[in-house]
């Protein structure tokens, strides 16, 4: 009887300390290679990207903002408040399209010159075009609104340091060379 109590103790027990590593709010499986899941304030995620992101080791190289000097280097930098739960698509030059969520960042190296940089999100599509030479840096802002009666996204251009404080903030998502 005490043998079969201890037992069913430590069953319990085991069960108990399984079910709370499933059950934790931590996880650092967003911030490894893999799809990434935007979460909200109480840590569920909202939207995830499809596809597989680049790891920790190619962020932090990424966040440092070098210049390449093989490249024009592009951010596209999506931020806003307004910007809650939605997969935006942005592509370079009709190429295979990156799929953004809330708070993420692309990071584009391309051979200078004119390119174009697009976003699609259900009906609302929006181009920029973005010039430079090889060893720049840019970055641009994807931002959208949603409101009851509706939703928006919409390119800008910001102050070099405000762009990197968002950046910052923000996941990578894509990291795209074409050269």
């Amino acid at each position: 009887m005490i043998a079969r109590r201890h037992v069913l103790a430590l069953a319990a027990s085991a069960t108990s300390l399984v079910l709370l590593g499933c059950a934790s709010t931590e996880s650092d499986v967003s911030r490894r290679s893999g799809p990434y899941c935007y979460r909200n304030a109480r840590n569920r995620p909202i939207v995830c990207t499809s596809e597989s992101t680049p790891g920790l080791d190619v962020e932090a190289e990424a966040k440092r903002f070098d210049a390449d000097p093989d490249a024009l280097t592009i951010y596209v930098v999506r931020s806003g408040w307004g910007d809650t739960r939605h997969l935006v698509a942005v592509s370079v030059d009709d190429s295979r399209p990156v799929e953004t969520v809330p708070q993420s960042m692309v990071r584009m190296r391309l051979r200078a010159g004119i390119h174009r940089i697009a976003y699609d999100f259900e009906q609302d599509h929006g181009v920029i075009e973005v010039h430079g030479a090889a060893g720049q840096v840019r970055f641009i802002r994807l931002s959208g609104d949603f409101w009851v009666w509706g939703s928006s996204f919409g390119w800008s251009q910001e102050d070099e340091e405000i762009a990197k404080r968002r950046a910052r903030r923000t996941r990578l998502v894509g990291d795209l060379r074409i050269l």
